[in-house]
């Protein structure tokens, strides 16, 4: 058993582990944004100015920043700062700005 799940790398807990809430708060910090997924654009290069806890945006190809080397990540604004899921082939989001589904095929959102 590895310390984080195969698809999305949620971090387990692990027998004697201290502070078991810390990584089981992670993991569903990052389960709360990647089921039924919502983003609140278009892939976006640098992170939003003043997100709202629990708003989520794709991370375009070459981002800076917060968001470096999280390219085409899911991002999510939590009480903690910015957390990232990895999108799995298939994966789809909604875009809430352009009204549309979108897919992770496996190198970029269509």
């Amino acid at each position: 058993m590895g310390e984080a799940s195969p698809r999305f790398a949620l971090p387990l807990i692990m027998p004697g582990q201290a502070q078991k809430e810390l990584f089981h708060n992670e993991a569903l910090s990052l389960i709360d944004a990647a089921l039924h997924a919502s983003v609140e654009a278009a892939p976006l290069a640098t992170p939003a100015g003043a997100p709202s806890e629990g708003q989520c945006w794709l991370v375009a190809a070459g981002a800076t920043d917060a968001w470096a080397g999280r390219d085409g990540c899911i991002a999510i604004w939590t009480s903690g700062g910015w957390r990232f899921v990895t999108p799995q082939p298939g994966m789809g989001v909604w875009d809430k700005a352009s009204d549309l589904v979108r897919r992770w095929n496996g190198s970029a959102w269509n």
